[in-house]
């Protein structure tokens, strides 16, 4: 009797060793807190370990489908906050001439870093950052989240209803719906942080037009909802439901 108690709390240890192997890490836990302390210090001032991607990176990057920062900084801020990146160095790229980053193509890859790559014409490798479309545009960025990953829930506003409802109505349903350090998306078009929720309305923080902890609905310049209405926009949340902190 005692040698088979022993040899069931042995196996019952290998279980609980194997079991944790496959548990999933710490940080793949959302910790909101860290993801809006980085969006207070960056929506404002770039983060120079990450490519700042504007209209004028190069007059290649709109027919790579970017227009602007803004859906790299929602995702630097998701990184801050614990949710890990899935980088790979495989993916056959080369560091082109006048041109200090390159585009991984792949939707089932969501990074942004730096990497050592080589260059064409028996050029020197050299230096260069490295994102996925998943990182740095809206639309995949919603796709990756939403569906490849399974982390986030998606709910949408339709541009109809928007024009339907007060701009304030508009301010409500979001925080009626999201938490803070969840996704905003005007459209296809545009990505911001939901920053912060006070009674029937709240903030975001973005870039493009750079905006930290700013109003959801204002008559000033850079209201988000008043913003949808003026572009007939749709407005999509994004909403993690990895554990939260």
């Amino acid at each position: 009797m005692k040698k088979r108690l022993t040899k069931l709390v042995a196996l019952a240890m290998i279980l609980a060793l194997a079991l944790a192997a496959f548990a999933l890490p710490a940080s793949a836990g959302y910790n909101r807190g860290l993801a809006i302390d980085y969006a207070n210090r960056h929506a404002l001032s770039r983060n120079s370990a990450y490519a700042n991607i504007t209209p004028g990176i190069t007059s290649l990057w709109g027919l790579l489908g970017g227009v602007g920062n803004c859906a790299n900084f929602v995702s630097q801020v998701l990184v801050a906050g614990r949710i890990p990146q899935t980088p790979r160095t495989n993916h056959g790229l080369s560091a082109t001439i006048g041109r200090n980053w390159a585009r991984d193509t792949s939707t089932n890859h969501w990074y942004h870093n730096r990497q050592v790559l080589p260059q064409l014409l028996g050029l020197s490798s050299r230096e260069v950052f490295v994102f996925t479309g998943t990182f740095t545009n809206v639309v995949p960025q919603r796709t990756y989240h939403v569906t490849t990953r399974r982390r986030a829930t998606l709910l949408t506003r339709t541009a109809a209803q928007i024009q339907n409802a007060t701009p304030a109505q508009n301010a409500q349903w979001i925080v009626n719906n999201a938490q803070r350090g969840d996704i905003i998306q005007l459209g296809d078009r545009h990505s911001v942080i939901l920053h912060s929720v006070s009674g029937n309305t709240g903030t975001f923080s973005g870039n493009s037009t750079d905006r930290r902890n700013h109003p959801l609905n204002t008559t000033a310049a850079g209201g988000l909802v008043q913003s949808a209405a003026a572009n007939n926009d749709a407005i999509r949340l994004i909403r993690f439901t990895i554990t939260a902190i």
